[in-house]
């Protein structure tokens, strides 16, 4: 896979997880949070994704610049495709500890290998909270967490 692939799924993905269900966010808002990507590319996914039922979309009055304000919505459609985003993730994770734990168990020193793994647990949630924490509601990224620990537990 291109780089430039890789940059673009990450980009759509941070953005599909930073949009929440239960509020709307205005389209400033997120292009402040996202001004590393490219404002027409922006905004042409904000349209597709409005036009493919995966966000909804209010108007708010035009604003002095001439252009529109809107805001901006998971819907159950798209609050669905992140779920399904997320299982997806949370299977390859999965996946990638299975082989990990294959790999592990040719450790000698069980003590060793028990205290590795707690260490090594803890400091993949760390990570994966620091990498998240911008782009993810806080109740949310704290469940993701429990999950990704029992997880891990279960198969390292």
């Amino acid at each position: 896979m291109k780089l430039k692939s890789v940059d673009t799924s990450n980009n759509v993905l941070a953005l599909l997880l930073f949009f929440r269900s239960d509020e709307y966010i205005a389209s400033s808002t997120i292009r402040d949070r996202f001004n590393y990507i490219n404002l027409n590319t922006l905004r042409s996914w904000l349209k597709d994704w409005v036009k493919a039922g995966i966000l909804n979309k209010i108007e708010l009055v035009p604003n002095t610049a001439g252009g529109v304000k809107a805001k901006f919505k998971l819907s159950s459609k798209g609050l669905n495709m992140r779920e399904e985003l997320v299982k997806r993730f949370m299977q390859t994770l999965k996946n990638r500890f299975k082989q990990l734990n294959i790999d592990n168990k040719a450790e000698s020193n069980e003590t060793l290998y028990l205290k590795n793994r707690s260490e090594r647990i803890n400091n993949f949630i760390i990570e994966f909270s620091e990498e998240f924490s911008e782009l993810i509601d806080n109740n949310y990224l704290a469940d993701i967490q429990e999950k990704l620990q029992k997880m891990l537990k279960n198969y390292l």
